[in-house]
C-alpha cells in the first residue's frame, strides 16, 4: 500500500503584521481545504 504524507504551512511575508491565510487537511487525506487571506485590505 502507499503512504501519503501531507503538511501545510503559511507565511506572514514581510509587509503584514498578521497572517489571515490558513488551510485544513482531512486527518485521511480525502480533502484539502485553503483559505487565502486578504491581507490588509479593507476588512477582509
Amino acid at each position: 500500500m502507499l503512504k501519503r504524507f501531507f503538511s501545510g504551512m503559511t507565511d506572514l511575508g514581510l509587509l503584514r503584521s498578521s497572517n489571515q491565510d490558513d488551510y485544513y487537511i482531512d486527518p485521511e487525506g480525502r480533502f484539502f481545504i485553503v483559505a487565502d487571506g486578504m491581507g490588509g485590505h479593507a476588512g477582509g
